[in-house]
């Protein structure tokens, strides 16, 4: 039913463990990951799907980080030892990736490209693969194109109307996060209208719909230290069936100092709204829950991963 498109950033493939380790991750969440490094991390992920009998489908030609750089790498010679090391592991890691696509359970998709044309074919013509469009002009592109669509089983379209001559299960893919330029611009006592295309897809005969979770698709290289912290929880509204989504964000944003009480400062906000709403639970949400009773402070990094933990979650649970 849903298939959310996430990065391979270390959160988010550390988010899709901790659900599949905890059986929270129902088989109609199926992820679609564009990896950006070729980490232990990544291939982990991969092992544990593989393990546990899960479908994840790997984007093959990634737009984004260093994952392409990270598969040709090799050993010239004149490297120092640190350099060695890492390009050892980059070496190791490349196998285990090859011996991770071999299984049933992982699954080939493609961002379309018209340069990655041939790319496609080829894999096409292997086994049976997902197309992914985020435009609308490039469905035209592709009708137009040579590629063999009988072996595509499934197609991601960013709109409702484009899917005439396409003939593969289609599910709609677009972002539903609205990114603030800033965490101290989120307005967190708004109740904001987050997705209905849980309902939309439905109604328009698709075979499921995807989005960017609480990400959205914008894609920083490198993390910083924002001046604000913000939580963002997804929430079913049980009388309209769509989804919406609550921010929660700190008081002390005049400067990058103090993670560690912002943290609290926009618990304490979600304590209050949770205390409203005790019949919302996930792990993702007992875990922010529990380093705020027990005055720890987690690291934004493991906020970002129980906060997508949650909302696959409360997807899944839907």
């Amino acid at each position: 039913m849903y298939f959310p498109y996430l990065r391979g950033k270390q959160e988010e493939l550390l988010a899709l463990q901790e659900l599949l380790n905890n059986e929270k991750l129902v088989e109609k969440v199926i992820p679609v990951i564009e990896p950006v490094k070729l980490s232990s991390t990544f291939i982990n992920t991969l092992q544990l799907f593989n393990q546990k009998g899960r479908k994840i489908y790997i984007v093959q030609n990634p737009t984004v980080g260093s994952f392409d750089d990270d598969l040709s790498r090799n050993m010239v010679g004149d490297e120092d030892d640190k350099e060695k090391r890492r390009v050892e592991i980059l070496i190791e890691n490349q196998q285990k990736y090859a011996e991770c696509l071999k299984s049933q359970y992982i699954k080939l998709a493609f961002l379309y490209n018209s340069d990655d044309e041939e790319m496609i074919c080829v894999a096409s013509a292997k086994t049976r693969i997902a197309l992914l469009f985020t435009e609308d002009d490039q469905i035209e592109a592709y009708k137009n194109s040579a590629i063999d669509d009988k072996n595509i089983e499934l197609i991601f379209v960013p709109e409702i109307g484009s899917e005439d001559g396409l003939n593969a299960s289609l599910l709609l893919f677009r972002d539903k996060f609205k990114k603030a330029a800033r965490n101290s611009d989120y307005l967190e006592n708004d109740d904001e209208f987050f997705t209905k295309d849980n309902l939309v897809y439905v109604k328009n005969n698709f075979y499921g719909f995807s989005d960017y979770s609480i990400i959205g698709n914008g894609y920083d290289e490198a993390g910083f230290s924002p001046y604000a912290v913000a939580i963002h929880i997804v929430y079913l509204n049980s009388k309209t069936a769509a989804f919406r989504i609550r921010h929660f964000v700190s008081d002390t944003n005049h400067s990058s100092k103090n993670p560690a009480l912002k943290f609290s400062e926009a618990m304490s906000k979600l304590m209050a709204w949770h205390n409203d709403n005790p019949q919302i639970q996930s792990l993702g949400l007992e875990k922010l829950v529990l380093c705020y009773q027990e005055e720890k402070y987690p690291g934004l990094g493991s906020v970002k991963r129980y906060s997508i933990m949650h909302h696959l979650e409360i997807v899944g649970k839907y």
